[in-house]
């Protein structure tokens, strides 16, 4: 049963949301520059027709590779997140697509979910793994950890959350000192109150 669901701060951002979508697009504008330059300077039958096509695989590769990177950490931010009663569901980034990892983390195998500064958050395994779940934003971060613990029983670590920081306690006063009376004495030995009719010091025994 779906408990509540999570956008995540990209969500909110058209243009970033955007700009996930168009990235595999736009990583491969180096590739396309990179051959018209060596097409303008005649590199590639300077450097032969075989040497260019490994230098450009080799390049696509580090492109292909760059865009998984990306697709993995900051794609994150704009993936939605599903919490429902017998796990967590998000859209799995192409690497974990790649490694067949499931989108879907049942409740069972999540051993503690790691909330860090500025919403991200970490689900660790019950078998050693480290599963990103990216950036959700304060407020959503601390309603997600919340609906974690307490409807999903999972063990949260929230501390570095800025919302779930304790307020700075007021600032203690210090005891108010008695007022001192018009025709107090005082011990001039150890400055000790005395009373009006005492002629020694109850605490040195001076005189008075």
């Amino acid at each position: 049963m779906l408990i509540e669901e999570y956008q995540g701060w990209g969500a909110k951002n058209k243009v970033g949301a955007v700009y996930v979508k168009i990235l595999p697009l736009l990583m491969f504008v180096p590739v396309i520059l990179m051959v018209v330059l060596f097409a303008a300077l005649d590199l590639i039958d300077y450097i032969g027709a075989g040497s260019f096509a490994i230098v450009l695989s080799l390049f696509i590769l580090g492109v292909v590779g760059a865009i998984m990177v990306l697709d993995h950490s900051l794609g994150r931010s704009y993936t939605m997140i599903s919490i429902y009663t017998n796990g967590l569901d998000m859209r799995p980034s192409f690497i974990e697509r790649l490694r067949k990892i499931p989108g879907f983390v049942p409740r069972g195998d999540i051993e503690k979910v790691s909330f860090h500064s500025f919403g991200n958050a970490d689900l660790k395994m019950r078998d050693g793994r480290i599963k990103r779940l990216g950036s959700r934003g304060e407020e959503e971060a601390v309603r997600m950890a919340e609906v974690l613990r307490s409807r999903l029983q999972i063990n949260v670590d929230a501390t570095e959350l800025q919302s779930t920081k304790p307020k700075n306690q007021a600032v203690k006063m210090p005891k108010a000192v008695p007022a001192i009376a018009v025709g107090d004495a005082f011990c001039n030995g150890c400055g000790s109150r005395l009373d009006m009719e005492e002629a020694f010091c109850s605490q040195c025994g001076r005189k008075r």
